[in-house]
């Protein structure tokens, strides 16, 4: 299991019981654990291990990008693993990927995998309802939202009821379980709230390219968090 793969890195004083597969947080962070992403942190370490990179060059994901693209495609080989902790304030702020790896509708398509179980509460995806269809959701947030990263402007607003009051749609997710997967368009509004449980959420984002699409060239490379992509 990559769950169980990837809390095996960790000091096992991270984990409550020492339970890599269920992964959750004991409360107590190892003293020395550099950044998230950053060398040195397993997260660096996993995304170039031979078990994730067997893992999101399954077949099946090709195929399922193939079906919603309609033509051939090529793997955008940058894959960001995300780990959140409850209390960590690392929430995915409102934003379109699209923003990020610069492609089109038609040509792109994230595949999210949340890597064990991943209610709400442990800060899984949340959609704005058919956001994707309406290209005024963009400038109007970013003229008018609210934002905690004034140094970055790609995400739109780190205020979630604000965006669904603004734009009067609704926030959609669900409690994702061991084996669920979302395919998204790279032009859909998507967003996390905090981690609220010691169930520590771990995903990673597989995205497919048409074949005969552009790729920014330092998007084929192994993610790190401190690459600035």
């Amino acid at each position: 299991m990559l769950r169980e793969a990837y809390f095996r890195l960790f000091d096992r004083r991270l984990l409550k019981d020492g339970d890599a597969r269920r992964g959750e947080f004991s409360g107590q962070l190892p003293e020395g654990l550099p950044p998230h992403g950053m060398k040195g942190h397993p997260s660096h370490t996993f995304v170039r291990s031979k078990e994730f990179l067997a893992f999101r060059q399954l077949p099946l994901f090709r195929s399922m990008a193939e079906a919603i693209l309609g033509a051939p495609v090529k793997s955008v080989w940058r894959t960001p693993l995300r780990h959140f902790i409850v209390g960590s304030k690392l929430a995915s702020r409102a934003h379109t990927d699209r923003t990020y790896l610069d492609c089109d509708i038609g040509s792109c398509v994230t595949i999210w995998v949340p890597l064990g179980d991943c209610p709400l509460q442990a800060g899984g995806l949340l959609y704005l309802e058919n956001s994707h269809e309406d290209a005024e959701i963009e400038p109007m947030a970013r003229a008018l939202g609210p934002t905690d990263r004034v140094e970055d402007r790609r995400p739109l607003t780190h205020d979630l009821k604000w965006l669904a009051d603004a734009t009067g749609r609704r926030w959609l997710g669900a409690d994702y379980a061991a084996g669920d997967i979302v395919l998204h368009s790279p032009n859909i509004v998507h967003a996390s709230t905090d981690s609220q449980t010691d169930l520590m959420r771990v995903s990673i984002d597989i995205r497919f390219l048409r074949e005969d699409a552009r790729c920014d060239p330092r998007w084929q490379e192994d993610w790190a968090a401190d690459d600035g992509y």
